[in-house]
């Protein structure tokens, strides 16, 4: 199931023009999803964020805001989506 909500992702992120990198490979750090899939009876993805760098640095980090517009609208079609099955 989770493979099918992220290959949605990137059809959805594709039909505005973006292209979606979508990985099962591990990138190490911490994250609130790895709680949250502690629980979960279904799948659980992440990285909805927007692009930047330096993440919780305390001098460097920034987002593109190029980017807001795209992700927020990706996670609110994969929310419609989901919620509607």
């Amino acid at each position: 199931m989770a493979k099918a909500l992220a290959k949605r992702a990137e059809t959805i992120y594709r039909e505005i023009g973006r292209e979606l990198t979508v990985s099962s490979i591990a990138e190490g750090g911490g994250t609130d999803a790895a709680f949250a899939s502690l629980k979960a009876k279904g799948p659980v993805i992440e990285r909805f964020g927007f692009a930047g760098f330096g993440a919780h640095s305390n001098d460097a980090e920034y987002i593109a805001i190029s980017s807001i517009e795209p992700r927020l609208y990706l996670l609110a079609r994969m929310v419609m989506e989901v919620s509607a099955r």
